[in-house]
């Protein structure tokens, strides 16, 4: 199975071989990533490469990346394998993953703060009685990285599956789901039982768990045990830490699922072939598709894979040996690569550049897929994996514009700034967790004004015919309000993400050519950016200069004095000039 690193530089590939003593994990570079350079971050784009780290461990299963973290459960050993991803990327060869003992079992750990690891306890009487229910483990303890323990979490009997958003972990039991957080410094623990309508106990249980580290909700695959003899799957829960609650959302299983980039949508596909879209806040049905031709859920046998990027959902059919690529906003498919074979895992590796993609050039510990049900001899690890990277040289400051550096422009996206006051106020309500409702109830509502903003930016971008969405802009600050409503940024008067760069006078001259050929009406200029450049661009070429609000508000009364205010000016402005 392949997974992503925590910032989707690497592809990390747990390989189990003919023989248990053949089984190894394999590391991947992607070759795309970011590295800091000032105040910014360039892009570096190298051809995929093995790096040298190789680890042999027998059957190594659970898979989680945290806190800049990967955390590998090797089952046969008892290892808890910890990967650090910078100092990977800085290593020269001779890098040495942390590794704790748990013991044997089919176990789960995670990185769940800095320095603290949230892991499994074997059960007493697996090694002198290995049989199935001995293998899962009764318990979970927080350990340091020198394997100190920190807090006990106490029984988790027949332990099976984990997930985590920011708040904290979750841990399947026989009798319920764990939740493990940290409050004022401490660790502490809840229960959260399944309830009566799960059925009898010993006949339910939740075993795999999906989270999102924007997402305050988990949701979770259940397995049926009739008669207490294993093992059916069932349907999907949503599981609701906050208030100690769950519910069915679909009473059939998944064979696969994600949730968005922002943490709002959790995806299943079922056997029917159709991909469900949930609402993450109250597990509401929200949207359908049939995605693939039904198929028959087979244990052990390969079943489809999907992941989330930005907009897009790649998913892995190993039924017709095809790789879709899935525009989440319209629920088609748009794009499909026959492979061959029967791809069930993909990984996405590189740098995305749309809107909640899972890399910004930082870490994130987003990407919660953590392992799919994977009990110890049930895998068939060949990895389908595709890349997804669209880059493209950087060209002379106009047509077919890739930026190579991190852009921090993201407020002229509203869905990106929905998705920085989400975690804004996750944030805060970590900090200061007695008025965390106040922090969520304000972002929910301004989320609100910002899903309006977005539909009526939507609605006035459309007088715009799409041959008159061409942009020429003052330097490179609207490449993400281009990419959402349809533009194109055909010229820059200064060819940079920063304002301080001077252009060349043969820059300059290509530009000049570059509005003429396209009879660009309009030069967009900024309130805080001096238009000596443009304007005698402007005189050259017979455009007008427009100037927008881009690095500060308006001034009060301006109309432009708050950011809802100053996005409507600005696309009023830019609607009015191009239409």
């Amino acid at each position: 199975t392949v997974y992503p690193s925590p910032t989707h530089r690497y592809g990390i590939v747990l390989a189990r071989g003919p023989e248990d003593d053949d089984d190894r994990i394999h590391v991947f570079d992607g070759g795309v990533f970011l590295v800091p350079h000032g105040d910014h971050y360039d892009l570096v784009t190298e051809p995929v490469s093995r790096h040298s780290l190789e680890i042999v461990e027998e059957m190594p299963v659970h898979y989680v990346n945290t806190y800049g973290w990967t955390t590998i459960f090797a089952d046969a050993s008892g290892h808890v394998i910890l990967i650090n991803e910078q100092d990977l990327a800085g290593s020269t060869g001779d890098y040495e993953p942390i590794v704790l003992e748990a013991g044997p079992q089919h176990g789960a750990a995670l990185v769940i703060s800095e320095g603290h690891v949230a892991v499994s306890t074997p059960h007493p009487e697996y090694l002198e009685n290995p049989n199935f229910w001995n293998i899962l483990p009764e318990g979970v303890e927080v350990r340091t990285f020198d394997n100190e323990l920190v807090f006990d979490a106490g029984a988790c009997p027949r332990l099976h599956g984990e997930s985590h958003n920011a708040h904290g972990a979750v841990f399947g039991c026989w009798d319920g789901t764990l939740f493990l957080h940290a409050h004022d410094g401490e660790y502490e623990r809840e229960l959260i039982p399944y309830p009566p309508e799960a059925g009898e106990y010993g006949e339910f249980a939740i075993g795999q768990y999906f989270g999102h580290h924007h997402s305050e909700n988990f949701f979770g695959q259940s397995t049926l045990f009739p008669g207490g003899e294993c093992c059916v799957q069932g349907g999907v829960w949503l599981v609701d830490v906050g208030h100690g609650e769950m519910s069915e959302v679909f009473p059939e299983p998944s064979a696969a699922a994600a949730f968005s980039s922002d943490g709002g949508t959790f995806y299943m596909l079922a056997a029917d072939g159709v991909l469900r879209a949930f609402d993450a806040h109250d597990g509401e049905l929200i949207g359908t598709m049939q995605l693939v031709d039904p198929f028959e859920m087979v244990f052990g046998s390969p079943s489809p894979a999907m992941v989330v990027v930005g907009d897009m959902m790649y998913v892995a059919d190993p039924y017709s040996g095809h790789v879709l690529g899935v525009h989440l906003t319209h629920m088609e498919i748009e794009e499909e690569w026959h492979v061959g074979g029967a791809p069930s895992s993909l990984a996405f590796v590189g740098v995305a550049d749309s809107g909640g993609a899972p890399d910004q050039g930082h870490d994130d510990h987003d990407d919660h897929d953590d392992h799919a049900d994977d009990h110890a001899d049930d895998h068939d690890d060949h990895a389908d994996h595709d890349d997804h990277d669209d880059h493209a040289d950087e060209e002379d400051g106009h047509a077919h514009h890739h930026h190579g550096t991190h852009d921090p422009h993201f407020w002229f996206d509203p869905i990106r700034v929905k998705i920085a006051v989400d975690e804004i106020a996750a944030r805060l309500a970590a900090i200061d967790p007695e008025n965390a409702d106040f922090y969520r109830q304000n972002a929910s509502e301004y989320g609100k004004k910002l899903d309006e903003l977005h539909a009526w930016t939507q609605e006035q971008v459309s007088a715009v015919a799409p041959e008159r969405r061409l942009l020429v802009t003052s330097h490179d600050s609207l490449s993400y309000f281009a990419e959402l409503y349809g533009f194109e940024i055909v010229g820059l008067v200064i060819p940079s993400l920063a304002t301080d760069v001077e252009p060349s006078a043969e820059h300059i001259a290509g530009l000049v050519e570059v509005i003429r050929e396209h009879n660009v009406p309009a030069l967009f200029g900024e309130t805080t950016v001096s238009d000596k450049l443009a304007q005698a661009v402007a005189r050259e070429t017979g455009a007008t200069v427009i100037q927008l609000y881009s690095g500060s508000l308006g001034e009060e009364g301006s109309g432009a004095d708050t950011y809802l205010g100053m996005v409507r000016s600005n696309v009023e402005r830019i609607v009015e000039a191009l239409r």
